[in-house]
């Protein structure tokens, strides 16, 4: 199985796919479920940028 988080806004304007590694698979699945609409938080906040 492939892990890629997909980033539609780069520094350069194109979207593109990151491969990620077991550990950052399972930060990103703990934090699942944490909010309804982004896909991590800090200190209780959304994360998304």
């Amino acid at each position: 199985m492939r892990h890629t988080a997909w980033l539609n806004q780069t520094k350069n304007g194109t979207p593109r796919g990151v491969p990620l590694n077991a550990g950052a698979v399972a930060v990103l699945q703990e934090q699942m479920g944490k909010h309804d609409q982004f896909c991590s938080t800090y200190q209780g906040q959304p994360k998304c940028d």
